[in-house]
């Protein structure tokens, strides 16, 4: 039961996996997996390969290099030839009833019973195989040993020999081709013999048999060396491999350790910073309630001592009124009218009511947008906290002769006011002197100072500018010519800005020029009425909204009130700040700057249907965003656009404006809302 397991076994391992069954003239491929020569032929055919020079193995796919004869060159399998020989004699055998030691069948013929054993074949042989084998001259080399020597042990087989065989004709091999360097049956020796250039000799009969064996040895020698030192190599590689798989491996996983730490590190970050922030938002807007709250209750005290006043004077006047007599009616009178003129002189309840409102209509948070960082990141906004403007009552300026240039001049603290001859200065706290009153017969048009506050530059209704320095008014230092456009010009603002260049407008030309060595763009197009540079270097203008009545006559335009654009400095980059029905503008500009953008304050005034005059000041970016309101919808006296153009000036920090607007001149000043 054991022995025909163990046939099946091995019966299995000696099947073909193409046709699935024994082997039949077994060969290898180059991946050492053996097929039936045949199979491997249809193989060949069936894969569309023949009379190329390689194979794919019909197992694992690994491509063989072929000969030019193709699959006849493969090596033969011959340890699967000779077991499955033996194994298909075994079961004969055990078929016809025989017995394994007496009755054992020849291998050769299939038919005699074995009497001998051919090393050479190794092969189990008749006796009349024996004979033949004496006989045939390509046997006459083989050892044959009998049968009955060989059970009894008196021959010791030390090695056997496999069969040669011709791997074209599987003829036994009896002769070696020197030009084509491999053995060959004798019918490829005599077919070579007869080709030129090929050299056939018998080695069973020639002295160089063992030397051609010897090389052949040499030569496997050599190349089983250089295997294994591709073997060694590819061993050296695959280690490499194998240590860079598992360096890239720890590589990338420490990667995304790092990269969850530093995740966590950050979110960690974020939502401490985002909670401070928080806090300190929270922070905020509850100091501001209860400084709104404290102030509003201080209000309310002063009201409610004012209102037990009135109470008790009133009994007072009451009780006169009833009983009183001639003389102590005639003191309550004189007391109530005491009461009642120290109560009107309070006006503290009404102020700071105003201020709370005016505060508290504008304070809100505003967002700010996340930049790369952790802070902006986590920022949730800022809180806006606008500033309390208080108006300075401002003395000791004429204004019959209405005013036509203001600026401010940082060396002396002070805005320098102008009318059509004269020069004064107003104080930050509303004080005017007159300083100048020019005799040459020109009138003023503008004016401007430089930085430092030591250069001023006037321009006169004869389109030229004076300079004069160090506020010394009497003697200008010299006059700046300003550039023609080949037709008369109408000069009519002037500006600079902290690199010092000068720009005039011309509404005539409709022009901006540069009139210093510094290099301006000039800019057409335009009627500028006044101009400021912002904080960050941006113009802006007021300009008249000059609109053509009818296409057909390029003669007849229309004044429709003014616009204040910003023009960009290295391009002509416009932004419309307001362009609704304002009827007249101001500009002026300020040293502070915030988040490198510009700024400027710009005065708006505005026609209701009903004929009332507003006018509304607020602070503006370079983007035509409104900042902070200085104040909003101030009505003014009737008839006031028909006169003079109004007039804007600013401290260089932006604390102090000066506001003229022909009947009225104003000081705004900013203060925080926590000092009032």
């Amino acid at each position: 039961m054991a022995d025909s397991k163990l046939i099946t076994a091995i019966g299995e391992e000696l099947e073909c996996p193409v046709c699935a069954d024994y082997f039949t003239d077994a060969c290898f491929l180059s991946c050492m997996h053996s097929f039936c020569r045949a199979c491997l032929e249809k193989c060949d055919k069936t894969y569309g390969r023949g009379g190329k020079t390689s194979m794919s193995c019909p197992m694992c796919r690994k491509v063989t290099m072929l000969g030019k004869i193709g699959v006849a060159a493969l090596l033969t399998d011959y340890t699967s030839n000779r077991l499955v020989e033996r194994l298909k004699s075994g079961i004969k055998e055990r078929a016809a009833g025989y017995s394994k030691v007496d009755a054992m069948t020849c291998q050769n013929c299939r038919d005699g019973v074995v009497v001998s054993y051919c090393l050479s074949c190794c092969h189990f042989i008749c006796a009349n195989c024996h004979s033949i084998h004496s006989k045939l001259v390509a046997m006459k080399t083989h050892e044959v040993i009998p049968l009955k020597d060989l059970r009894k042990g008196n021959v010791t087989v030390v090695r056997t020999e496999n069969p040669q065989f011709c791997g074209l004709h599987r003829l036994d091999t009896i002769c070696f081709c020197y030009t084509c360097q491999r053995y060959q049956c004798d019918l490829c020796c005599m077919l070579d013999r007869n080709r030129e250039g090929h050299s056939c000799t018998e080695p069973s009969h020639n002295d160089n048999s063992e030397s051609i064996a010897e090389k052949k040895k040499a030569g496997i020698v050599k190349a089983v060396g250089i295997l294994s030192k591709k073997r060694s190599s590819v061993e050296e590689q695959q280690g490499e491999v194998k240590r860079m798989r598992a360096s890239v491996k720890r590589h990338y996983g420490a990667m995304k350790d790092q990269l969850k730490s530093t995740h966590d590190l950050r979110l960690r970050t974020v939502t401490r910073v985002m909670t401070e922030k928080h806090n300190d938002l929270v922070k905020v807007i509850d100091d501001d309630q209860q400084l709104m709250l404290t102030k509003i209750a201080s209000v309310d005290e002063v009201l409610g001592h004012t209102e037990s006043r009135t109470l008790e004077a009133k009994s007072i006047g009451d009780n006169a009124l009833k009983d009183g007599q001639h003389a102590e009616i005639a003191a309550v009178n004189d007391y109530l009218e005491s009461v009642i003129s120290s109560l009107d002189e309070d006006v503290t309840p009404d102020r700071v009511l105003k201020q709370i409102k005016q505060y508290a209509d504008k304070v809100k948070l505003t967002p700010i947008a996340a930049d790369k960082d952790v802070e902006s990141l986590a920022s949730l906004g800022d809180i806006f906290r606008p500033h309390v403007w208080e108006d300075i009552e401002v003395s000791g300026l004429d204004l019959d002769d209405p005013l036509r240039a203001i600026c401010y001049n940082a060396a002396l603290e002070s805005f320098v006011v102008s009318s059509k001859n004269s020069i004064s200065t107003i104080d930050l706290d509303g004080k005017a002197s007159h300083v100048f009153t020019f005799e040459n017969g020109l009138n003023v048009q503008d004016i401007a100072v430089d930085k430092e506050g030591t250069t001023s530059y006037v321009l006169f209704d004869d389109n030229r500018i004076r300079v004069f320095q160090d506020q010394s008014w009497g003697k200008y230092t010299g006059v700046i010519e300003v550039p023609k456009n080949g037709r008369e010009s109408t000069l009519s603002s002037l500006s600079i800005n902290d690199d010092g260049v000068v720009i005039v407008g011309d509404q005539a030309t409709q022009t901006i020029v540069g009139c210093s060595s510094t290099a301006f763009q000039k800019m057409t197009d335009i009627s500028p009425i006044k101009m400021t540079f912002t904080s960050s270097g941006e113009l802006a203008v007021v300009c008249r909204n000059i609109k053509q009545i009818s296409a057909k006559s390029s003669g007849r335009w229309n004044e429709a009130g003014v616009s204040v654009k910003i023009f960009g400095v290295e391009e002509r980059r416009e932004n419309v700040v307001v362009q609704n029905n304002w009827q007249a503008a101001a500009v002026a500009s300020k040293a502070r700057n915030s988040s490198n953008v510009g700024l400027f304050f710009a005065l708006g005034i505005y026609v209701l249907d009903d004929g009332r005059q507003l006018t509304s000041l607020a602070e503006y970016d370079s983007f035509g965003t409104q900042h902070d309101v200085v104040f909003k919808d101030k009505e003014l006296p009737a008839n006031l656009v028909d006169g003079a153009s109004p007039l804007l000036a600013a401290d260089d920090e932006g604390n102090t404006i000066a506001v003229y607007t022909v009947s009225n001149m104003w000081l705004f000043r900013r203060r925080d809302f926590s000092s009032i």
